[in-house]
């Protein structure tokens, strides 16, 4: 869904999309698999045509002028914003309000660049609003302002930390999870970067 008075996905080109080598970011675009789903992923640049209403999850990588940020949860992960639409909520107005919630920002602009193309094996919808087995998650970048604290609603993962960070350096916050492959979340955020400097 579209939010209102905003141009249909197919009359904007949310971002152009430059002459990218995707070899350099193997781990992000190599099929993978989420146990905890369990999920089969795959990896795509924006598509030009794209269904919104496969869209159950965002996928938000943040930034602060020239640098990103990674929230920290209280079991110690580091993590990017993003999660689960609502009910009837609209892609951009989840966007907003998982950055609100786990990061105490406040959204200026979201550009997506790309979808994470998912699978499920479960043999119901993780929740029953949300397309099920196959669904997009919706990868974007987003100008952000960090205006006050996570929110934390009381459903959902407490946030202990906002950690401003220069993009080349989530490698070395997200390479400890390898129970879910850090290293893919790693090359989200270094991907995004280099579409931003593209684009100046």
């Amino acid at each position: 869904m579209t939010s209102p008075g905003a141009p249909s996905w197919n009359e904007r080109r949310l971002v152009k999309i430059p002459a990218i080598n995707l070899t350099d970011f193997p781990n992000l675009t190599k099929p993978f698999h989420w146990p905890w789903g369990p999920i089969d992923v795959q990896f795509e640049l924006l598509p030009g045509n794209l269904d919104e209403s496969l869209i159950a999850n965002v996928r938000v990588v943040p930034f602060v002028g020239e640098m990103s940020f990674v929230i920290r949860f209280d079991n110690g992960d580091w993590d990017h914003p993003g999660g689960t639409l609502e009910p009837g909520e609209l892609y951009l107005d989840a966007v907003r309000r998982e950055l609100s919630e786990e990061a105490g920002a406040e959204l200026r602009s979201f550009t997506p660049f790309g979808v994470f193309i998912c699978h499920s094996h479960r043999t119901e919808a993780y929740r029953p609003h949300l397309p099920h087995p196959d669904f997009i998650h919706l990868i974007g970048y987003a100008e952000v302002d960090l205006t006050h604290k996570p929110t934390n609603p009381p459903d959902g993962e407490k946030v202990v930390e906002v950690r401003l960070i220069k993009p080349s350096e989530a490698r070395n916050l997200f390479g400890g999870r390898s129970e879910d492959g850090g290293a893919w979340m790693a090359e989200m955020y270094a991907l995004p970067a280099l579409l931003r400097d593209s684009a100046k």
